[in-house]
C-alpha cells in the first residue's frame, strides 16, 4: 500500500471514530435517583412516572407528588438543587397533621414525616391565603431551595430562597426560615385541634428541628403546595416540557 492510500484510510477512520464519539456524547444521560442531567433535554414525565411508584409516602396525594417531582426536576435542569433531597409541604391538609415529607431522591424512602406551621396571616387551622408579601404573615407557595444554617431569633434557622418567580421571590428577604418552635407539638395538635402558627416561616417540632435542617441544608429543594388556581396556572416551574 502506498503512502497516498494509507494515508487517505487513516483519514477516513479518524473521522469515522469522531463522528461516532460525538453522537455517543450528544446522548442525554440521567442518573436515576441522583438527577444528573446532561445539557439535553430529559423526559421528565417518564421519569416522574417511574419516581412516584417507588416512593413510598405514607398520606402523600399522588398529585401533589407528581407536581412536586416536576417542579423539582424542572429545578435540577438550570442548575438548582445540588442536593439530592425533596421535601414536600402539603398545605391543603390541616396544621393538626403531619404534612410533610422529605423525602431521599436516591434511595427514594421517606425520611421525615411531620408536622409543621404556616403562618398567622394564612388561616387557623388549614392554611387559605398564600403570599409574596413581606409583612403579611402568610405562607408562600412554590418551590424554594435551602441555604445555610445561622443563628437568630429562634436559635438554629435555616435560610430558604423562592425559586418560583413572583409566588416566593421574597423569602429570603422575608425572612421565610425553617426553624424550631414550641408551638409546634403533637400533643397541641391532639388538645386543640391545630399547632401554632408561625409569621410565614415553616416552624418544625424542636424534636427533629435540628436533624431535619442538618439534613436538607445546603442546596436542598422544598415544594410548598395547596391547590391555588393562579400558581398551579402560571408558575413555569410546573410545566413538565
Amino acid at each position: 500500500m502506498n503512502r497516498k492510500k494509507y494515508a487517505l484510510m487513516s483519514a477516513i477512520v479518524t473521522i469515522i471514530i469522531a463522528v461516532w464519539g460525538c453522537q455517543i456524547l450528544a446522548k442525554p444521560t440521567y442518573v436515576s435517583g441522583a438527577s444528573n442531567y446532561s445539557a439535553s433535554e430529559v423526559n421528565i414525565e417518564k421519569i416522574i412516572k417511574s419516581q412516584i411508584t417507588k416512593i413510598r409516602a405514607k398520606g402523600l396525594d399522588q398529585y401533589v407528588l407528581k407536581l412536586a417531582l416536576t417542579a423539582y426536576h424542572n429545578a435540577k435542569k438550570v442548575g438548582h438543587g445540588t442536593k439530592d433531597i425533596l421535601t414536600v409541604v402539603d398545605y391543603s391538609l390541616a396544621s393538626a397533621e403531619p404534612r410533610m415529607w422529605v423525602i431521599d431522591m436516591n434511595s427514594y424512602r421517606v425520611l421525615y414525616h411531620t408536622h409543621v406551621s404556616h403562618g398567622i396571616g394564612s388561616g387557623d387551622d388549614y392554611a387559605r391565603r398564600f403570599s409574596n408579601r413581606p409583612g403579611s404573615g402568610m405562607s408562600s407557595l412554590g418551590l424554594m431551595e435551602t441555604g445555610n444554617i445561622y443563628s437568630g431569633k429562634y436559635g438554629a434557622s435555616l435560610n430558604l430562597y423562592g425559586l418560583d418567580g413572583k409566588f416566593n421571590s421574597n423569602a429570603y428577604s422575608r425572612r421565610i426560615v425553617i426553624h424550631s418552635a414550641h408551638y409546634v407539638d403533637e400533643k397541641m395538635a391532639r388538645r386543640w385541634g391545630r399547632i401554632g402558627r408561625s409569621l410565614g416561616c415553616l416552624a418544625l417540632s424542636k424534636r427533629v428541628a435540628s436533624e431535619i435542617m442538618q439534613t436538607l441544608k445546603g442546596g436542598s429543594l422544598i415544594f410548598c403546595y395547596y391547590p391555588d388556581k393562579q400558581w398551579l396556572r402560571e408558575s413555569n416551574l410546573l410545566k413538565a416540557s
